[in-house]
Formats: structure tokens, C-alpha cells, sequence
């Protein structure tokens, strides 16, 4: 019983250890996502949005890494070390605490710089890789990057309680911006409402009415609601997105007027 109970106090120890090294890794490479470039070669695509990189300094995907929020809804995990580019480096792995997207970072040992990623879906088909081919040199930013604002501003707040309120976004989400916007060839008024979870980010649009909507896919799902049009957009699943677009359907946002809603797109 004694050696159980050592071996049990061991394996717990380790796992203690290995997730404070795990979140140690992920602060390190969240300060150099900030504070650092990678100058080299490197190609990204995001294969759920179908797109490929424009910005040649650094990867797009994703825009930003919240510690509080990945740390509330992920758990974190050190695959392995190993060699990239002839550069030392730690494979971290963050898994989702409820069914979603999960991601593994490949992090430069020396300086937390991110020099590969994929993003899997639950299935685990790749929705977004990125991956240096060439390493000149990793320098400090002369102007480091802005740490985004993570909630709302207060009358976007009021906003989102008025139309939304009872929402049951998907686990571990949060409304974090509202910005107004266009859709479609005839630049239709529309608010952008963002979602995040730490790393990944849903997009709800709503829309007034005699909108053409977009084809339903895995990764995009549209309704309609009281004469508005929403659309859900996100690497969560064609099942997550029609639930959370359903349960809109309890929400006052039945109830709310043109006027309100043009009233609104005005004053942002």
C-alpha cells in the first residue's frame, strides 16, 4: 500500500509540475507575441475562413491570446520538446474544457516566439495551420503590438442586455466587441458582435431586413428572427452554431424595433 501510495504522490507532483511549466510556456509566449518579431519565410491559411495571409510580418491567426480566459477555459499541455528549424523548441498543446476547436503551438525555447501552429477541429481536422520555412533572426519590436480591450464598452453592454439578454452563447464565451459593419455586394447595414474564448473568436451578425443571406456551411449558419437576419460564424460546428442561433429565438431581440436598431448603428 506504502508504494501505491508513493507512486500515486509522484505521478500527481509531475502533473503539478507539468502544467506550471505548460502555463509558464504560455505566458512566455503570449509577452513574445507582444513584444517580439520573427523575421523569415513563413505561409498561413485558414483553411475554415479559406483564406490565406496577407500580412507578411508576423501570423494573423489568432489575433490574440487572452492568459485569463484560455487559463479559465482550456487546459494546457506540453507534448513534447523538440528540434524545428535547428531551433530548440517546446510543442504546447491547449484542449478545450468543453467540445470546440483546440490548438498546439510550436514555441521557440530560448525566446516563447511562435513559430508553427494548428488549429484541429473536435474531429480533428485542421482549420488553420502556420508554419515558418526560413528563421533569419527574432528581434524586439520597436513598437510593440496593442494589447487588444477583451469587453464591452458600457452602452454596448446596455446594447447587448436589451436585445440579448438570457443568450446562451456556446461554453466558455464572451461578448467582447460591437462594431457596426456591411454584408454582401449591396453593403447592407449589419452589427458585428464578437465572441471569445481566450484564442478563439465567434462573429454573430445582425442584420436588417432584405438581406440576401449566405449559403449555410460547417463553419456558417444563418435565421431569422422578427424581420432581422442573423448570421453565426465560427470553428465550432454546423450543431454548436444552429443551437446558439435557436436559443436567439428567447431572447428580446423578437421584440426590438428598426428604429432601435438604426439608432444604435448611428451612434457607434
Amino acid at each position: 500500500m506504502r508504494n501505491y501510495l508513493l507512486a500515486f504522490l509522484l505521478l500527481s507532483s509531475l502533473a503539478v509540475a507539468q502544467n506550471s511549466l505548460a502555463d509558464r510556456l504560455l505566458v512566455k509566449l503570449v509577452e513574445a507575441e507582444i513584444n517580439l518579431r520573427v523575421i523569415g519565410e513563413f505561409s498561413e491559411n485558414i483553411v475554415f475562413l479559406n483564406r490565406q495571409t496577407k500580412d507578411k510580418n508576423h501570423f494573423i491567426y489568432p489575433a490574440i491570446i487572452s492568459l485569463k480566459l484560455v487559463k479559465e477555459n482550456y487546459s494546457l499541455k506540453i507534448i513534447k520538446e523538440d528540434k524545428f528549424l535547428a531551433r530548440d523548441v517546446v510543442v504546447l498543446e491547449l484542449k478545450p474544457n468543453n467540445r470546440g476547436p483546440y490548438w498546439q503551438f510550436v514555441i521557440d525555447k530560448r525566446t516563447g516566439s511562435r513559430l508553427a501552429y494548428t488549429q484541429f477541429s473536435a474531429n480533428n481536422d485542421i482549420l488553420a495551420e502556420g508554419s515558418y520555412s526560413k528563421i533569419i533572426k527574432i528581434i524586439e519590436r520597436t513598437n510593440p503590438r496593442l494589447i487588444r480591450n477583451i469587453e464591452l464598452e458600457a452602452k454596448q453592454k446596455i446594447f447587448y442586455r436589451q436585445i440579448f439578454a438570457h443568450l446562451e452563447s456556446p461554453k466558455g464565451y464572451i461578448p467582447v466587441k460591437i462594431v457596426s459593419s456591411t454584408i454582401g455586394r449591396d453593403k447592407s447595414p449589419a452589427l458585428r458582435i464578437s465572441f471569445f474564448d481566450g484564442i478563439n473568436t465567434l462573429v454573430l451578425l445582425l442584420i436588417l431586413n432584405d438581406s440576401k443571406l449566405p449559403r449555410n456551411t460547417e463553419t456558417s449558419q444563418s435565421i431569422e428572427i422578427n424581420n432581422h437576419f442573423l448570421i453565426a460564424v465560427g470553428p465550432v460546428g454546423k450543431a454548436a452554431l444552429v443551437n446558439w442561433l435557436e436559443s436567439i429565438k428567447k431572447t428580446p431581440l423578437n421584440n426590438i424595433k428598426e428604429n432601435e436598431f438604426k439608432s444604435f448603428l448611428r451612434g457607434l
